[in-house]
């Protein structure tokens, strides 16, 4: 047998979040000319399609959710600075009051409209519970029937049957509906992992029977496929990169951190100057004071931020996942194949709970999710 051209495997990052399901026209068109006998058992279009539909919404909905969110507080922060500086503004106090309480007025309505009335929230994780499950259901379909799966490469009829089991599997997976939002409920509720499995038959591992060396290009794919992706999503979220998870974190903790230290350091200032009857830095008291506010409300809107968008939660659910990941691709490096069956049914519980995990951080972050 030749060895299998990794062309569309090589680069797990290429069209992310996607291709591990084969979206783009390129990677498909790639693995069929590099594959044809893999390309035919990887290839499901009807779940490519659900997949794509559920992954539209819920990155609609997610932008939605976020800007959303974010107005709020670009609006009611900006209303609390202002409030700050009002007693500098002499005559214009009552003005400057005035104007901080609309800004705050219409950011806290605002937010809490997104919390009560406004269900993008609701509906991006409903619609992500959906396509991630499609993923998980992609998998574990070929995890779960791997003679099948390994036969039909090349044995017309075996594929007609799997082609046939599959119309079936997805008709009962129940994920077609108009309003996913309320999917998600069990399973964040399901600490015992007993929806892990999406049919059944699924639950119980068979050793594989099939040809080894049709079984060991299908391993091969199912590492590049879903280990090596899985893994690679996991570093790239913990990279060092302006869109990183761990550097959002660390500068939203800076600026909630540093605006209570600073505003501390100020107040202090402001006590000195206050008590003594001079001037520092030719600022009154009351002048320390207003940028003792300023700073605060600053301070106050990168903890609003950094709780909102759950990013440090973030980080350690990538840092749990990643950890996991390299326990599995050490597992799968085994030459039996009972070892590699082991790590790709072990992943599938990874990748369901690291699902679980993110359902249930973003459904407590009520203001921006």
């Amino acid at each position: 047998m030749t060895a299998l051209h990794t062309g569309t495997f090589d680069d797990p990052l290429k069209g992310w979040p996607n291709d591990d399901l084969l979206i783009t026209a390129k990677s498909r068109a790639d693995l069929k000319a590099a594959h044809p006998q893999a390309f035919r058992v990887l290839d499901w279009p009807e779940l490519r399609a659900a997949f794509k539909r559920h992954n539209d919404a819920a990155t609609k909905a997610k932008r939605k959710n976020r800007v959303q969110g974010v107005s709020g507080l670009a609006i009611s922060g900006p209303g609390l600075m202002v409030l700050a500086v009002a007693p500098l503004a002499g005559p214009n106090e009552p003005r400057m009051q005035f104007l901080a309480l609309v800004l705050m007025s219409l950011g806290g309505l605002l937010g809490l409209l997104h919390w009560t009335v406004m269900r993008a929230q609701r509906t991006w994780l409903g619609h992500r519970y959906c396509a991630e499950r499609l993923r998980q259901f992609h998998f574990q379909s070929l995890v779960s029937n791997l003679d099948l799966v390994s036969l039909a490469m090349t044995d017309d009829q075996a594929l007609a049957e799997l082609r046939r089991k599959r119309v079936t599997w997805l008709s009962d997976l129940g994920l077609e509906t108009p309003d996913p939002r309320y999917l998600v409920r069990d399973v964040i509720e399901d600490s015992t992992d007993a929806a892990l499995w999406l049919r059944p038959e699924f639950r119980d591992a068979k050793p594989p029977r099939a040809d080894k060396a049709q079984l060991a290009l299908l391993f091969t794919a199912l590492e590049r496929l879903r280990i090596g992706i899985q893994y690679a999503y996991a570093q790239r979220n913990l990279g060092s990169d302006i869109y990183s998870a761990p550097l959002r974190a660390k500068l939203l903790r800076f600026v909630a951190d540093g605006g209570f230290i600073a505003s501390l350091a100020v107040m202090a200032i402001a006590w000195v100057t206050f008590m003594s009857g001079t001037l520092f830095l030719h600022l009154s008291p009351l002048e320390w004071t207003g940028i003792m506010g300023l700073i605060s409300a600053g301070g106050l809107v990168g903890k609003s931020l950094l709780e909102g968008m759950q990013a440090e939660a973030d980080v350690d659910r990538y840092v749990t996942y990643a950890e996991s990941l390299s326990e599995v691709k050490r597992q799968y490096e085994q030459p039996a194949i009972s070892a590699k069956v082991e790590a790709l049914r072990r992943l599938e519980l990874l990748a369901y709970r690291e699902m679980r995990h993110f359902l249930r951080t973003h459904q407590m972050a009520r203001f921006l999710g």
